[in-house]
């Protein structure tokens, strides 16, 4: 995006869009008067205000940025292009973002959904709903295990997760589910809810230990119709955000809880002292 300074008397370019001018030179600027925003004493509520008429308010996919650090800076993505941008304190990140939230709900860009205010059954009825109403393409829902403490006894986690997907695919809209394994390390069930026949792609992440060190490993066990990445690479976050690594080469039985070194690898190492 670029900015323009100019004098009321200047000619206004043709490529401008948006004008952020004062109240007192407003009534001597030649420009479409609609898209001309009077500032007030907030800077950036009137440059959000700007941004948001520039590059309007259908967005497909809306990003919510975080630049850790002792300023954290927050940046708000629509179609890939920058619509805000924020510099406040490490306390203000989470007052900000739920601030930042609310007005997308307000715009119907964005809803939040608390489980907890409905049985399961009205839960899969206001999502298809909300669906409906907000035109939503993509859906998140964190904690597929918690559903399974909604659901009455007579009722299945599965069969019920089975048909939210079907109407979530009826409906076009990309689903992602989060679930939390108790095992700190090792694994012996892919998602512990009977649930993965309905999905078309799982990744599973989790902490390995290597050399008294607690490291993230990530990898595909699943993705339909693809001859995916087989590996088991490390994945490291750090100031710049996530980055997924080389490949745990060096070791076996990183899935099992107990990673054992290739005996080639210790073969070689051992020769190296």
């Amino acid at each position: 995006m670029n900015i323009l300074v100019l004098n009321p008397e200047e000619r206004i370019p043709p490529h401008v869009g948006v004008i952020i001018t004062t109240e007192r030179e407003f009534e001597f600027i030649d420009f479409d008067h609609e898209m001309i925003i009077i500032a007030d004493n907030r800077p950036q509520a009137t440059l959000d205000k700007a941004l948001s008429m520039l590059f309007g308010e259908d967005f497909e996919h809306l990003i919510i940025g975080i630049d850790p650090g002792k300023y954290p800076g927050v940046a708000i993505l629509g179609n890939n292009k920058t619509i805000s941008v924020h510099h406040v304190s490490a306390g203000d990140v989470c007052p900000l973002i739920k601030r930042i939230m609310q007005e997308f709900e307000n715009k119907n860009l964005l809803r939040i959904i608390s489980p907890l205010e409905y049985d399961a059954y009205e839960l899969a009825l206001h999502i298809e709903e909300t669906i409906e109403k907000i035109k939503a393409k993509r859906l998140l829902l964190d904690g597929t295990g918690r559903l399974q403490r909604m659901l009455p006894q007579y009722a299945q986690l599965p069969e019920y997760m089975g048909t939210i997907s079907k109407i979530l695919k009826n409906k076009k809209v990309t689903a992602v589910y989060t679930n939390e394994t108790s095992n700190l390390t090792g694994a012996t069930q892919i998602t512990g809810t009977g649930i993965s026949p309905f999905l078309d792609t799982v990744i599973l992440l989790r902490y390995v230990e290597i050399k008294s060190e607690m490291r993230k490993a990530i990898s595909v066990l699943k993705m339909r119709g693809s001859d995916h990445d087989k590996e088991i690479r490390e994945i490291v976050i750090n100031k710049n955000g996530a980055e997924i690594k080389l490949p745990f080469s060096e070791y076996s039985g990183l899935l099992s809880g107990n990673p054992i070194k290739l005996a080639t690898q210790a073969f070689v190492e051992a020769f190296k002292k």
